[in-house]
């Protein structure tokens, strides 16, 4: 898992193929000393809850801007 941005209390995480999403919003909810939230996915493609293309994880809305990049061993076009 890997945090892509972070705007105040919000933030944008990546997933990619084989990540645990469950294990990793604990994970990432533990460091950042969030006892509460709320998260949605964009573009996910799950299976079991372990990720079998990539899954993208939000907190809340963002006023900034997301960049994509392709991602030569998934072809997806990735947030960079």
């Amino acid at each position: 898992m890997r945090e892509i941005v972070r705007e105040g209390s919000i933030s944008i995480l990546r997933f990619d193929r084989g990540e645990e999403i469950l294990t990793g919003l604990a994970s990432f909810a533990r460091e950042s000393r969030i006892h509460a939230g709320t998260f949605q996915g964009l573009g996910a493609a799950l299976k079991e809850i372990i990720v079998s293309g990539t899954c993208e994880v939000r907190f809340e809305g963002l006023s900034g801007k997301l960049e994509r990049r392709l991602d030569l061993a998934t072809g997806l076009n990735l947030m960079a």
